[in-house]
């Protein structure tokens, strides 16, 4: 019964908008009643999303790669995108006293994400495509698509999988990058592999070419979903009245 009060304590705690000193209450007051709870693996998940909420990259930290637990993938995988959430969270400084510029630390983040999914994975446990869509996105936002490419590559080579998730991650950057028919490309690039894109591939691609103004993109971009059996009408609906507005 305390297991199952710590756990929808803690699921209310990460997803509430009562704020981070609450969250982070809620979580030591876990933690202070049921100690047991970091050996207990549904709890120690609800923990990790409390802490990536909070931004607490520390206590996450501490809590994946407590010596007394085995190692485990999800976790890993939840840990990596709290150090992406909170380098994005992060202000940007412009002196060097003051910090770590943004692309420093999205290199500094990607370069430990890399670090620790190797580590897991020599001892026999695999990245998820969690951990390599955070670290797709931490190295294009430190260096470009092109890197973060090469990262999805190595990801492969650790063993994470090249599911929808990884290639959306990979969508994601090109977009960002405002590069539309690279994303496209990666599209083509993931049916070769045998990997069947979904709505949410599309989305940010539509929104990308409704920014530009560009109808006659997205109708392209629905016309490649539709042949991928994705159907995605109605987020292109609302992408071709964004387009017209920036025209």
């Amino acid at each position: 019964a305390l297991e199952n009060v710590a756990g929808g304590a803690l699921r209310g705690a990460a997803v509430s908008d009562a704020g981070v000193a609450v969250a982070r209450r809620v979580s030591a007051l876990v933690l202070h009643s049921f100690p047991a709870a970091t050996t207990v693996p549904a709890l120690r998940r609800r923990l990790l999303e409390v802490y990536r909420a909070t931004s607490d990259v520390a206590a996450a930290r501490a809590l994946v790669f407590d010596r007394r637990a085995v190692i485990d993938a999800a976790e890993i995988g939840i840990y990596c995108a709290t150090l992406l959430d909170a380098a994005r969270k992060q202000p940007s400084h412009h002196g060097a006293a003051s910090g770590p510029a943004p692309r420093e630390r999205m290199r500094t983040i990607a370069a430990e994400m890399e670090r620790v999914a190797t580590a897991a994975a020599h001892a026999g446990v695999l990245p998820t495509s969690m951990t390599a869509a955070a670290a797709i996105e931490a190295t294009a936002e430190a260096d470009g698509v092109d890197a973060a490419a090469d990262i999805f590559r190595r990801f492969e080579a650790l063993g994470a999988p090249s599911d929808v998730f990884a290639y959306n991650a990979l969508v994601r950057v090109c977009c960002k990058r405002g590069d539309a028919s690279a994303a496209l490309r990666v599209i083509e690039r993931m049916t070769c592999a045998g990997v069947l894109p979904a709505s949410s591939t599309y989305t940010p691609i539509l929104h990308c070419y409704a920014r530009r103004g560009d109808v006659h993109g997205i109708d392209a971009a629905l016309e490649q979903a539709q042949a991928h059996g994705v159907l995605a009408e109605t987020v292109g609906a609302a992408a071709r009245a964004e387009a017209l507005c920036h025209r």
